[in-house]
């Protein structure tokens, strides 16, 4: 039985507040001979993972009384014991897990053939170490890693020269990056260059559209002028010819007196149109001031 397992059930036994324990008790739990639970809680006690009392064993006579005949040893955990125990429990779990994660990192490095090799290994170096020490797992996992050494050792030069190929491709690609970024400078200063002279193109665009659009305007005046007279001539004509109309029909009767007596009433019977026409004029004359004083206004300004 190994040692590690009697601590722990050691330990058990003090959980269910049992302090002491001799020979025959370990005996009866172990199910084993009292010789040999002697031996191992003696071993124990060597190892300084015990401590011990000596007492008086208590026995009966053949006449039926009680008598001490010789010594027994009672045993519990010391502080190493404890010690040990703890580290059995959070320290040497931890310490396995990483060992066993360094060993899965390692894995994706080694071909199949290496790792059936380290597989092996690993077994027959369980199997026969000797040493039982809490280092083992330790001195295990660098057994391992020596054996590996040579399979890692290869595998890094091979990415040592991908590496290298991987920093040459970059190299060429921040030329490239650079003389394209140049290139792109470039054109964004012609691009800035071009706006500049669109914008200059736009200003004198600008400049001519209001050009062509002041004789455009004036065109517009004058015409509206030419209207509004063209509008009072076609009125007044309209009047004009049905005051003669009337005065026609009047002088056919050959009253010449009843004609002139009729004439300002025939005037005032056309009125609305004369003065339609009057309104015609005015509006041309008031557009004829508003041009004239635009064409001072534009005379000056270029003055």
């Amino acid at each position: 039985m190994d040692f590690r397992d009697l601590l722990v059930n050691l330990d058990e036994c003090q959980s269910r507040r049992i302090d002491f324990v001799d020979s025959a008790y370990l005996a009866a739990l172990l199910n084993s001979t009292t010789k040999q639970a002697s031996k191992r809680l003696s071993r124990l006690h060597s190892m300084g993972f015990l401590v011990r009392q000596k007492d008086k064993r208590l026995c009966i006579s053949r006449n039926g009384k009680e008598c001490y005949k010789g010594y027994y040893y009672e045993y519990s955990l010391s502080s190493q014991g404890r010690k040990y125990l703890q580290w059995m429990r959070e320290t040497r779990p931890l310490r396995r897990a990483m060992y066993l994660t360094m060993m899965n990192r390692i894995g994706p490095f080694l071909s199949d053939g290496e790792k059936e090799t380290l597989s092996y290994l690993a077994s027959r170096v369980h199997n026969e170490m000797r040493y039982r020490g809490p280092s083992r797992e330790a001195q295990e996992f660098g057994l391992l890693m020596a054996a590996a050494v040579p399979a890692l050792t290869g595998k890094l030069a091979e990415m040592s020269e991908q590496i290298t190929l991987l920093e040459l491709k970059r190299d060429q690609l921040e030329g490239q990056v650079k003389e394209q970024s140049s290139q792109i400078n470039s054109l964004v200063e012609k691009a800035i260059d071009l706006i500049k002279e669109l914008r200059l193109k736009d200003v004198e665009l600008q400049k001519l559209a209001v050009r062509l659009a002041q004789p455009l305007m004036r065109s517009h005046e004058e015409f509206e002028i030419i209207s509004h007279i063209s509008d009072a001539w076609r009125v007044l004509n309209k009047a004009n010819e049905a005051i003669i109309l009337d005065l026609g029909e009047l002088l056919a009767t050959r009253n010449l007196e009843a004609a002139v007596k009729l004439l300002d009433s025939i005037t005032r019977r056309h009125s609305a149109e004369i003065s339609m026409a009057k309104e015609y004029v005015d509006k041309a004359e008031q557009a004829l001031r508003e041009l004239q004083d635009k064409s001072k206004t534009a005379s000056s300004a270029a003055a």
